[in-house]
């Protein structure tokens, strides 16, 4: 027969964020309360913070802090047990994207001796098949961020190059590289770049007087910075990449506006 065992209870806030997590087990023929996680949100709606705590004591347990790049994608998440009156860390989860925004796998590492260690990976592998009514058609694919359609004689290449099979996620690279401060789609980017794709060294044009930079930065698509350069108020500069992988990074230019583009690495 079945028997009880745990029951557990979510709770939401007005905003319908998950905030409460409840476990209780079964005990005397009656329900016992365990523990309950607490969860917590920044400014952006994202998890930033899971506790849990023994119930009805509120001793801490354990912990998860969540991490993010500035494109919005989760980069890496903290366990901490709660040890001797302080926090102490236990593992770490960094995820992986690939060039079209997907995650592609994980990193886990544990704390030894204050530091950490690597201790296992997972990757994801993504499979497509087309019927035979599908070989005259074409395909989506995400190219430097954006949704294009290609026949199926070009798709190999294309998949060479590192675009992938299937709509951007999201969209992600053509929202996410715009102009956080500037909400129209139809402003026009304040700069130049050259060539794109690039080899060696990128140059930067700014041709806009009005649009004062004063730093152009560098990222991958983690949300690692790479190159950081001051523009000085120059109207033309050069970036090195010597030491960049070939990929498609982002290019931003902060100033009076944000504006970012996509570059892409041979």
């Amino acid at each position: 027969h079945w028997q009880y065992l745990n029951r557990f209870r979510y709770i939401y806030n007005s905003q319908n964020q998950h905030i409460n997590y409840n476990r209780e087990y079964w005990q005397n023929n009656d329900w016992t309360d365990f523990s309950v996680d607490s969860l917590f949100y920044d400014a952006d709606d994202r998890l930033e913070e899971r506790v849990a705590s023994l119930l009805p004591s509120g001793e801490y347990l354990t912990r998860m802090l969540y991490m993010y790049d500035h494109n919005g994608h989760r980069t890496y998440q903290i366990r901490q047990n709660y040890l001797y009156n302080e926090w102490v860390n236990i593992s770490r989860v960094s995820y992986v994207y690939d060039n079209c925004g997907r995650q592609s796998g994980t990193l886990t590492e544990n704390w030894s001796d204050g530091a950490w260690y690597y201790t296992s990976k997972s990757v994801n592998f993504f499979h497509y098949s087309f019927s035979d009514n599908q070989k005259g058609k074409k395909v989506a694919i995400c190219h430097k961020g954006h949704t294009i359609y290609v026949s199926m004689n070009a798709l190999r290449a294309h998949l060479a190059h590192g675009d992938c099979i299937g709509q951007c996620q999201d969209d992600w690279a053509p929202v996410h590289y715009r102009a956080r401060e500037n909400k129209n789609d139809n402003a026009e980017i304040p700069f130049t770049i050259f060539p794109n794709p690039a080899t060696g060294r990128v140059g930067i044009r700014f041709h806009d007087p009005d649009c004062q930079s004063s730093r152009v930065e560098l990222f991958d698509y983690q949300g690692t910075l790479l190159r950081s350069v001051n523009t000085k108020g120059e109207n033309e500069l050069t970036i090195d990449l010597t030491g960049i992988r070939s990929g498609n990074y982002i290019l931003r230019i902060t100033g009076d506006k944000t504006f970012s583009t996509v570059l892409a690495v041979n």
